[in-house]
């Protein structure tokens, strides 16, 4: 894909200022404007100051630029020959490194430039040299007078994102696939370029005092020289010579060809310029503006500090993922907007809970308070002492064998179980002895009891190896589990858990361990709760009358 450049070229002459519009084929200039300035409004030199009359310069910008340019406000900024350095460098190689390469280049030229070249802005293309090696065309300019034309454009409202000298882009509209010769003719210079095969072989900017009032002779005179160096040089004849800048070729033309023998054109063809606009712009001016634009031999170094760029090539390239990558934002902030409603709802349940949980702490530490007192002391030990009877009470053996009996495994079998009251959190602890011939059959139980709403964080304490027992067992586990004997059971529990009573309730008596199943002396399937302190008293006082002595540690041992 060929490089994007802009629509619009400008020109700044030491006399005038001439801008155009290439067409959407590229062929010819859709329309040109020029605005002519007064003398001494620039001045063209490498080093010293260019533009004298800013306001007078940014004035003919903006006016021969708001004629041409449309809505673009992209341009081809062309300077005068004189402000700029043109130079052809030989080298057997260049590094690839484009740094480097930078490096390489500037200190060729530094021998070659009435100033610091660190204080210069330089552009360059490599070709390959006629023989052997690379050769470098490279353009320098001082960056002081580079800002100067720059700030003008950007002062009348345009951004230059090309910078070249204007015989640099007069070039572009000569065809060089044959040897031929370039020559540009402004108020203050004459600029001579041969090339071949579409590449620059000599380039030289000569002073002209006379301005466009040169004759025919007078510039054959001046260009004689660059030819016999050429032909010398290259062995080669000049088979076309393009001239521009002065109102008679024709005048110029039977002078040049009795040197050369070349056939002598106009640079600039009457079909490349379509209609024009107010001011004066002869065709013979406007050789830098079309060859910018109209380009059949193109060399591309810019000297702009701030290298234009195609925002249409940029949005047909990462439009699409660009747009990717919104639709991707779009989702995942949709995805944190909802993400953090329900975060709010759930921050606002944490906070209820924890209110509450504030309040229960509270009224646990207002009735440990109560019953600290000296005169509760003795109610709030025989209160825990009975709700501790209480929640063992709440255990019953036969849900115990009704859970046990629907988990057991095949070739498993129970030896003892040990129920007990955790000391730390006061909640149900049961110990289950297990024996049989194989250990996937323990782990098999404690991945069913995993699976029960009563037993919670089942676990193996402890395995045991055993031999020559007479069932055949070989193995017998230790098998901890915290027990809830008030979960609700799943539907249909209740169905298979073996026999009811009456009431409804699990039948009491002897299981088959041989101990006997503790009564709790309310009615079947009640489940008595801890006591409340304000309780206490009322409940105690009938235990402890009917007592003939105090309980002793036998009498507190659980049945």
């Amino acid at each position: 894909m060929p490089e994007a450049r802009p629509l619009i070229a400008c020109e700044i002459a030491p006399d005038r200022v001439l801008a155009g519009r290439v067409s959407l084929s590229g062929q010819m200039l859709e329309v040109y404007a020029a605005r002519e300035l007064a003398p001494g409004s620039v001045v063209p030199d490498l080093t010293e100051s260019n533009i004298r009359q800013p306001e007078a310069v940014r004035n003919a910008l903006r006016e021969v630029l708001d004629e041409v340019a449309g809505k673009s406000k992209d341009v081809i900024a062309i300077l005068p020959d004189a402000a700029a350095r043109v130079m052809l460098l030989d080298f057997d190689t260049l590094p690839t490194n484009p740094k480097e390469a930078d490096g390489v280049v500037r200190f060729r030229l530094k021998k070659s430039l009435p100033f610091e070249v660190d204080q210069a802005k330089v552009s360059y293309i490599s070709q390959p040299a006629k023989e052997s090696g690379v050769r470098v065309v490279a353009a320098v300019v001082m960056s002081k007078v580079l800002e100067e034309y720059e700030a003008a454009f950007r002062d009348a409202g345009y951004s230059p994102g090309i910078v070249v000298p204007s015989m640099i882009a007069a070039m572009g509209a000569a065809e060089a696939a044959r040897p031929t010769l370039v020559v540009k003719v402004d108020a203050r210079s004459t600029s001579i370029a041969i090339m071949d095969q579409q590449q620059l072989l000599l380039f030289r900017t000569l002073e002209n005092m006379r301005g466009v009032t040169i004759t025919g002779e007078q510039l054959a005179e001046d260009v004689y020289p660059s030819v016999v160096f050429f032909q010398d040089t290259y062995h080669l004849n000049l088979e076309h010579i393009y001239v521009s800048g002065l109102p008679d070729t024709g005048g110029a033309g039977p002078a040049l060809r009795a040197q050369t023998g070349a056939e002598v054109h106009e640079l600039v063809e009457p079909a490349q310029l379509g209609a024009g606009g107010s001011g004066s712009a002869p065709r013979w001016r406007m050789a830098g503006v079309v060859g910018a634009l109209v380009s059949t031999t193109r060399l591309d170094v810019s000297l702009a500090t701030q290298p234009y760029e195609d925002g249409h090539r940029f949005w047909v390239r990462w439009g699409a993922v660009l747009g990717t990558a919104a639709v991707l934002t779009l989702a995942l902030l949709i995805t944190t907007i909802s993400s953090w409603m329900t975060a709010s709802k759930d921050r606002a349940q944490i906070s209820s809970l924890k209110d509450q949980i504030a309040k229960c702490d509270q009224e646990r530490t207002r009735a440990q308070e109560v019953l600290g007192r000296t005169e509760n002391r003795a109610t709030r030990d025989q209160s825990q002492f009975i709700n501790s009877l209480i929640r063992r009470k709440a255990f019953s053996w036969t849900q115990v064998f009704s859970d046990l009996e629907h988990m057991m495994p095949p070739e498993l079998r129970v030896t003892s179980i040990h129920p007990e009251m955790a000391k730390d959190s006061n909640q149900l602890q049961i110990k289950l002895n297990v024996a049989g011939k194989s250990r996937d059959r323990a782990l098999q139980l404690v991945h069913r009891m995993e699976q029960s709403p009563r037993f919670l964080d089942p676990h193996v304490d402890s395995e045991t190896g055993q031999q020559g027992q007479p069932n055949g067992d070989t193995v017998a586990f230790e098998i901890a589990s915290a027990y809830i004997p008030d979960k609700d059971s799943p539907p249909g529990a209740d169905a298979k858990s073996g026999s009811t009573n009456s009431t409804g309730g699990p039948k009491t008596g002897t299981p088959k361990t041989g101990r006997p199943t503790p009564k709790t002396g309310s009615k079947p399937g009640a489940k008595p709760g801890p006591l409340k302190p304000a309780a206490i008293k009322s409940r105690v006082t009938p235990l402890a009358n009917a007592a003939a002595k105090p309980l002793t540690p036998a009498d507190r041992r659980p049945h």
